[in-house]
């Protein structure tokens, strides 16, 4: 049997009520983390180290179709504490669509790309992509978060900073590595906000909701996201990059699957924003698509080759940070949660975030979500272990979420089947991952991204969803 316990920490200035916050200012994110005799699974929720907390990304294993292993069932992680960002740049995304090159040298880089797309794996619930860093080049593994703003990753001589996909980064092997010497901060990249200067050394950390941290120095680098395999492939895309070259970790972030993070959320220091500015692609967005097990990543826009249904677009509330929509209506099969919609928007609003494996709703609207529930299935909700066969989980009802269209258009309406919310637990058992019970607004989640590709188009201020296999395209 598993235990699931709930840390909820408020690093709030103590003059300031978390209802005023706006989304600037914090992440109100729980961490859920499962327990067994055998071992503790995942959380990392990630804080600016000398302020206070920003949360990347609880792990949890795969959404799958059958039984989890028991290695798997281990390592669930419900999902992140996000709390106040004093500290970070928060990135944003750019360009038009561009079909992912790996490259040798940002030097080699001449001809600007339409589009690059990039494989991305399934971790402990959320996916992960591959960069490939450095001359000759490195591959790192690095989460897709659109919830948090900072790429980090471990270096050589990082101090317990646990096994992952890769081989810590080394530095000393890189001939195109420049390391930020500095005088009080003035000649560190101020693109991360709250880096600081000691020792001669652009030094910058995060601090975790349950206690965990990394410290960091700054460095820049050739970087490029890429396959698993092989480092040729479009070399045009390499960028000369700043990230978070990890000195040490510490807590549950030891044991995370991939070797780092990859902010996406819209700051000047996103990865994408940086292939704009340097020439790279045309059009500041970039597309998610998450599959069971995988899925892909588009660069500068979105792909339609694969779309199942016409990409829709939901407006974007929010000009900078999180990528925030208006939630009109929520269906509970045909049964509709009856409360009014500024009830799903109050707070920080309603929030698209990779980094959180699961999706989250106010508990303000439980009882009415419960109560839509019971007239659509005849059951009460619940989100303890169910025993159901398969067949009975896939006539579980569709939970549908109508977002305000983006420009003054028609609602989107943005379906989670029931093999999206439920995860299994073994061949006879299932569990739901959509929760009542954010204190205001709420967290979509990588299990309502699932199976649509998610364009976040930053130059229309707009976040659009189409239906998908997620397969990417050759």
């Amino acid at each position: 049997m598993t235990e699931e316990a709930t840390w909820r920490v408020y690093a709030l200035d103590s003059m300031t009520h978390l209802s005023t916050l706006s989304p600037d200012w914090c992440f109100c994110r729980r961490a859920a983390v499962r327990q067994q005799r055998l071992g503790s699974s995942y959380h990392s929720s990630h804080a600016p180290f000398f302020v206070s907390v920003d949360t990347p990304n609880l792990l949890r294993p795969p959404l799958v179709d059958g039984p989890l292993n028991a290695t798997a069932s281990l390592m669930r992680a419900a999902r992140f504490s996000r709390l106040l960002l004093f500290a970070w740049g928060w990135l944003v995304a750019s360009a038009q669509p561009v079909r992912v090159a790996l490259g040798h040298r940002a030097s080699r880089a001449r001809r600007r790309a339409e589009s690059a797309s990039a494989p991305l794996v399934q971790g402990y619930g959320t996916h992960f992509a591959y960069l490939w860093v450095g001359t000759p080049p490195q591959r790192v593994s690095v989460i897709v978060d659109t919830g948090s703003s900072i790429t980090a990753f471990p270096c050589t001589g990082c101090a317990g900073c646990g096994s992952h996909t890769d081989p810590y980064f080394q530095l000393t092997s890189s001939a195109s590595l420049t390391e930020f010497h500095c005088a009080q901060g003035r000649d560190c990249d101020l693109a991360v906000e709250q880096v600081r200067c000691a020792h001669g050394q652009c030094v910058l950390g995060q601090r975790y909701a349950e206690g965990s941290s990394w410290a960091a120095q700054q460095v820049r680098d050739v970087v490029w996201i890429g396959a698993e395999e092989g480092a040729e492939a479009n070399a045009n895309l390499a960028i000369n990059f700043t990230f978070a070259c990890q000195t040490s970790e510490t807590g549950l972030f030891i044991s995370q699957l991939a070797d780092g993070i990859m902010g996406m959320m819209r700051r000047g220091s996103n990865l994408a924003i940086q292939l704009k500015d340097q020439g790279k692609i045309d059009a500041k967005g970039f597309s998610l698509c998450f599959r069971s097990g995988g899925g892909f990543m588009t660069l500068g826009g979105t792909d339609a080759s694969h779309h199942v249904t016409p990409m829709q677009y939901a407006s974007d509330r929010i000009e900078n940070g999180w990528y925030t929509v208006q939630v009109l209506e929520i269906r509970v099969g045909g049964a509709k949660v009856e409360i009014g919609n500024e009830v799903y928007n109050e707070g920080k609003g309603i929030i698209v975030d990779s980094g959180t494996t699961d999706t989250y709703l106010p508990r303000k609207c439980a009882a009415h979500f419960e109560k839509a529930w019971l007239e659509a299935t005849g059951s009460t909700y619940s989100v303890r272990m169910l025993r159901l066969s398969e067949d009975e989980m896939l006539q579980l009802p569709v939970v549908s979420f109508t977002l305000q269209g983006a420009a003054g258009g028609p609602g989107v309406v943005v379906e989670m089947a029931p093999e999206d919310y439920m995860e299994a637990q073994t061949e006879s058992t299932y569990v739901s991952r959509l929760y009542l019970n954010e204190p205001m607004g709420g967290v979509l989640g990588a299990n309502f991204m699932r199976n649509h590709d998610v364009h976040f188009d930053l130059d229309n201020g707009r976040v659009g969803f189409a239906k998908s296999a997620c397969i990417q395209p050759e």
